[in-house]
């Protein structure tokens, strides 16, 4: 747990405090000791599961219609605002490589929030699942991994994600995850949980740890000059 944790549910806080007060450390701290004690178990791949945080620009831009618009209309658009110009003139060429892969989809994805979980499933899964790794205060990265969890890193939650396209969101923002906070109200009672906003917290914890550019199938640290020799150019 961090600060953020706690501010983001501060009901639930007071619960975790009274049941495990003295035992709880701040995530933050170390990840590398807490591998070196035991195991660690994660929340990763929450995200890939049940849509993108993406979700919150596309409704700032298009309101909560826009989760449920079409995505051949208006997915175009909305990646030209949201990648800025840099990236704008590159935005068609993208999502015409990209919708190639829809069809392989259990299900037609018809929305713009349909599309944008379709890539974060399809696409961040391995980036997601090893990028704690970054850190550079790893001694070890190799037998860290093999201690380090992440729960729904399983094909049974893959198949899951593929197969319940209506339990993700339904017409508003703040339904995004609604069964994983139905989960969580039927065991905590606390009904506000539903109308608890997407709160982004990856920035938090990135900005407070160096971190290496790439590492190897042997988890071994490279140089950016070392990954460019892995890319294809063309």
């Amino acid at each position: 747990m961090s600060y953020r944790s706690i501010e983001e549910f501060p009901s639930m806080w007071k619960t975790i405090n009274k049941t495990f007060k003295g035992r709880i450390l701040n995530s933050l701290l170390d990840t590398n000791a807490f591998l070196s004690e035991g195991y660690m178990i994660t929340g990763e791949m929450g995200d890939q599961l049940l849509g993108s945080d993406i979700i919150i620009p596309l409704v700032g831009l298009y309101g909560d219609d826009g989760i449920n618009m079409p995505w051949k209309d208006n997915i175009n658009y909305f990646y030209k605002r949201f990648f800025g110009k840099h990236f704008r003139s590159n935005v068609d060429l993208f999502v015409d490589m990209y919708s190639t892969t829809l069809p392989y989809c259990p299900f037609e994805i018809k929305t713009c929030f349909q599309f944008l979980w379709w890539f974060n499933f399809t696409n961040k899964w391995q980036l997601v699942k090893y990028r704690m790794l970054e850190q550079k205060r790893f001694t070890n990265r190799k037998k860290s991994f093999e201690k380090l969890i992440h729960f729904y890193d399983t094909p049974s939650f893959q198949k899951w994600s593929m197969d319940t396209p209506d339990l993700k969101v339904k017409n508003n923002l703040l339904s995004y995850k609604f069964c994983a906070k139905e989960f969580i109200v039927k065991y905590t009672k606390y009904e506000e949980y539903l109308n608890k906003p997407k709160v982004g917290s990856l920035q938090f914890i990135w900005s407070n740890f160096d971190k290496c550019y790439a590492f190897d199938q042997d988890f071994n640290e490279m140089t950016p000059e070392e990954t460019a020799e892995c890319i294809n150019h063309e």
